[in-house]
């Protein structure tokens, strides 16, 4: 199990939620989440609210999750009433206690403390009927994730084009954060769709955000709601994305980035 495959995992998903039973079934949205999730849940015929973005508990003991739907204008709530366990895939990052807009550190509690248990699994469950030949890394790849990335620098449509759009990665690189861009920016190939944040991207809690030329639709800031300070740069002053923002600038983000970037350096 050193490496991910999918008919092996759900084999011992499987077994293990048979064996405990549990009431509730929590699993990242990740790559490897999303694609073990969905087949697990069809196993032991039970739902699954995927790609969560909140989660609480009502005084009946329901698990109430929270996803964005209607590209992201509304946030809809899940609840599997009669089957168990009840299985959600929550977005990377939006739960980091740290981070969030107006969210206070909770105080540590030995009451809060998880139990850890080592499975002995039998070794027939391995399914050897898929295996994992090769894995390539992509060259070059940030070795820092927009999930854990404690500053970014996302740009919108109004950086105008790709030359332009690196002004972002420059001031990336000057704050020590990562480059994000928008669904239009990724669409357009400026850049990795792995660097995308919105509904149809990632959602993300950085201690500080800057959006340059970003317009500010729902589709976007619904993965943007756990960022600790958000910065916004944009030549319009009616762009949603000031109503958002937490310090705005007015102005073009081809004067505005350089100026940032010659400050930083001095």
């Amino acid at each position: 199990l050193s490496t991910y495959s999918t008919l092996p995992f759900v084999r011992v998903m499987e077994l293990i939620v048979r064996e405990k039973n549990p009431n509730i079934l929590l699993i990242g949205a990740t790559i490897n989440g999303r694609d073990l999730a969905p087949r697990l849940a069809a196993r032991l015929k039970t739902g699954l609210s995927a790609d969560c973005v909140d989660l609480l508990i009502d005084e009946t003991g329901l698990l109430r999750a929270h996803k964005p739907t209607y590209g992201g204008s509304i946030l809809a709530e899940i609840v599997c009433k009669t089957q168990r366990p009840q299985m959600v895939t929550v977005r990377p990052g939006v739960f980091r206690s740290d981070l969030g807009k107006n969210k206070k550190k909770p105080a540590n509690s030995s009451a809060n403390t998880a139990q850890t248990e080592v499975i002995l699994l039998p070794e027939d469950l391995i399914d050897e009927r898929c295996q994992i030949i090769k894995e390539t890394v992509e060259p070059g790849a940030s070795c820092v994730t927009l999930e854990h990335a404690a500053v970014i620098i996302c740009g919108g449509r109004g950086m105008g084009d790709a030359q332009t759009f690196n002004l972002c990665s420059q001031l990336a690189a000057a704050l020590g954060g990562v480059a994000a861009g928008t669904r239009p920016v990724a669409e357009d190939g400026w850049i990795s769709r792995e660097y995308q944040i919105g509904l149809s991207g990632k959602s993300v809690a950085p201690k500080l955000l800057i959006c340059c030329g970003v317009s500010g639709a729902a589709s976007f800031t619904i993965g943007i709601e756990k960022a600790e300070t958000v910065v916004a740069i944009n030549k319009d002053p009616e762009a949603p994305i000031f109503h958002y923002a937490h310090y705005g600038i007015v102005g073009d983000v081809r004067e505005v980035i350089p100026q940032l970037i010659s400050s930083l350096s001095a």
